[in-house]
């Protein structure tokens, strides 16, 4: 039954899937165009507040970052004087002597007390004196 309507419609002079050739409307094409340019045009202050406020965030997140390192060192940092005090002890530095075999309390005279300072091109320089 197809076949017969394919036929007749081929005898009746009339042809399918003929390709339609549109002519372009130039005056609708730059209304477009314009139209396209409007919106970029009305959106560029748009993406550059969010350019400026994304930039402005990473600037914040890595300021948060920082101080919460700088607070982290500050807190080694009073961990590690208390742990040089401790060590740094005259009393304990004594006990620890006493316990040692071999160790005995030197002569007066021979002990010497050495004092560090820093030059102004930062080198260490000890000097020694007797002790009193």
């Amino acid at each position: 039954m197809t076949q017969r309507r394919q036929a007749s419609a081929a005898n009746d002079g009339w042809r399918r899937n003929q390709t339609l050739v549109r002519e372009r409307d130039e005056e609708r094409v730059r209304w477009l165009w314009r139209t396209l340019f409007g919106i970029i045009v009305a959106l560029l202050p748009v993406g550059a507040h969010r350019y400026h406020q994304n930039a402005y965030l990473e600037v914040v997140y890595e300021l948060n970052e920082l101080r919460a390192e700088s607070g982290d060192l500050i807190e080694e940092q009073r961990r590690l004087d208390l742990e040089r005090s401790r060590l740094e002890a005259l009393t304990r530095i004594t006990r620890w002597a006493d316990r040692q075999p071999g160790l005995v309390q030197p002569d007066p005279r021979d002990v010497h007390i050495v004092h560090r300072r820093n030059t102004n091109d930062g080198q260490l320089v000890a000097g020694a004196e007797p002790a009193p």
